[in-house]
């Protein structure tokens, strides 16, 4: 097997620029806090810097990064952007890019880590730079739906929220929805990054 040139820790050359892709020790999320784990103030939890998330590819497989890309394009512009506060672009990948993904065989599902911590917003760190991986068999093998929904769940903790337990109205953070955030969901975004 020939070693994943996109391993922890090693530097990738992107338009010019290098990207190192190292975890930092990770930092709890919010757990379940009342009706579910929201973007709030609970103890040890992070929040997206403002209500500008700009997101990034780093995938250099012209194959996953068509699939994933029209997943998480969706997720961001359907759900984020148009269903909330949130504003949106997608970007060339800096320092200074909100959320970046790639998809790797390291992990089996998907994840999401803060890479970059900034500040404190009443008492929550604050996220400058958040990862996502999916993991290359969820890619190859899962379904459109399941792929929609993994993309949701994971930008859904680059703006703030955990895992959420099951609710009566479910969305994507608490397996439901099909990559639709619930109108719970949505209000919990737009309570934290009012922009006005």
């Amino acid at each position: 097997m020939v070693p994943d040139s996109r391993a922890e820790g090693v530097t990738v050359v992107l338009g010019g620029r290098s990207v190192t892709d190292v975890s930092p020790p990770r930092r709890p999320g919010p757990g379940s806090t009342g009706c579910c784990a929201q973007p709030n103030a609970s103890a040890g939890h992070y929040i997206a810097d403002n209500n500008l998330h700009t997101y990034a590819s780093i995938e250099l497989n012209a194959s996953y990064h068509a699939i994933m890309d029209f997943h998480v394009d969706a997720a961001m512009n359907q759900q984020y952007a148009a269903r909330t506060q949130l504003d949106v672009l997608e970007v060339e990948y800096t320092l200074n890019t909100d959320a970046y993904w790639r998809v790797t065989p390291e992990i089996e599902f998907a994840d999401a880590y803060c890479m970059e911590y900034v500040g404190t917003h009443t008492g929550l760190d604050k996220c400058q730079r958040a990862r996502i991986r999916f993991g290359e068999d969820w890619v190859d093998t899962y379904s459109t739906h399941e792929k929609a929904q993994g993309s949701c769940h994971e930008l859904g903790h680059t703006v703030g929220f955990d895992d959420s337990i099951p609710e009566s109205n479910l969305g994507c953070m608490s397996g439901g929805g099909q990559g639709v955030l619930s109108s719970h969901e949505i209000a919990h975004i737009n309570g934290m990054y009012d922009p006005y």
